[in-house]
């Protein structure tokens, strides 16, 4: 029986969750259209016992793909080669999809076949579980609607590029591979951005499937994440900076690309800014601010009152403006 949604989960480090993360799919209506790829990327805890039990239980369903650790961004490149659903959808080891929206979700993803399927999500707080913040398609006029990406105005472009919210036709991604940075976090906008420039058709449904922690610690979006790895989102912001450079797209397409890395951008100050204030740190955010003046000047502008202020004064000034 052919598949129809390819789930990859990237499965590092993740025993205290994947049962919550794997346990979602078991909707008997529903699982023998669900691949569920547990791409275990070296882990180094019982990751990968706890997902061959899965195997072993519902082997139509779930199937262990071992590798060695390459980072996030290696296991949606495996998980991308492998699959063998008609839709894909990347899946964090510590999130979990909303088991009572699948079987509707599936049956759009059976009844549509355009090359993106967007959806709403939901974010919520690691350790109450309660509700943070439902993301829905602001612009009522796109949901369920089949639109080519090409026709879309910018009066309809003001919606939020998050991965979560996009599930991409399988073949398309496989066509001519995305190729995502390993050994690197933060390469989530990376995949996102990549797998957009492919699309010509989407459609948005309403109904919030991803559920996306937040809070947890060590995360790599916590602060302590951001302070042991920031240089490797300062390499992913510049990546992406790279390529907006060299897009070949409509003006209504890169304008949405160029606001979703315009948050890359100004995040990456946020980064420095909740950094120890050290003489290195001041530099290396004086380069930034540097290069983005010089290279990337559309993205130079900014409304936030602490880097003005290290523009205005410099590296002297950045030990009184960072965040305590």
């Amino acid at each position: 029986m052919e598949k129809t949604l390819s789930v990859s989960v990237a499965a590092y480090n993740v025993e205290k969750y994947i049962r919550e993360t794997l346990d979602c799919f078991l909707v008997p209506d529903i699982m023998d259209d669900l691949e569920i790829l547990m791409v275990n990327d070296g882990s180094k805890d019982s990751t990968p016992e706890i997902c061959d039990e899965y195997v072993r239980k519902y082997p139509e369903t779930f199937v262990l793909v071992n590798k060695e650790n390459g980072g996030w961004g290696s296991t949606v490149n495996k998980g991308i080669e492998v699959a063998t659903g008609k839709y894909f959808k990347q899946l964090d080891g510590d999130d979990y999809f909303d088991r009572g929206m699948l079987t509707d979700f599936v049956r759009i993803l059976k009844e549509h076949d355009e090359d993106l399927i967007y959806t709403n999500y939901r974010s919520f707080d690691d350790e109450t579980g309660k509700l943070i913040e439902n993301v829905e398609v602001p612009n009522k006029s796109l949901v369920n609607k089949h639109f080519d990406l090409d026709e879309l105005g910018l009066d309809r472009m003001n919606f939020t590029l998050a991965m979560h919210a996009c599930t991409f036709r399988t073949a398309m991604l496989q066509e001519f591979p995305i190729d995502i940075t390993e050994h690197c976090f933060y390469t989530d906008i990376e995949y996102l951005l990549k797998a957009l420039l492919r699309v010509k058709t989407v459609f948005f449904y309403p109904i919030s499937v991803y559920c996306y922690r937040l809070g947890r610690e060590g995360q790599s979006a916590s602060v302590t994440g951001f302070r042991k790895h920031y240089k490797e989102h300062l390499a992913v912001t510049l990546k992406l900076l790279n390529i907006y450079g060299s897009l070949s797209v409509n003006d209504n397409l890169k304008d949405l690309i160029f606001r979703r890395i315009k948050e890359m951008v100004d995040y990456q100050y946020y980064v420095f800014l909740n950094l120890e204030p050290t003489a290195e740190h001041a530099a290396e955010l004086r380069e930034y601010d540097n290069t983005l003046k010089l290279q990337y000047p559309a993205f130079y502008k900014t409304d936030k009152k602490r880097v003005k202020a290290f523009r205005l004064l410099g590296n002297r000034c950045y030990s009184r403006i960072v965040y305590k």
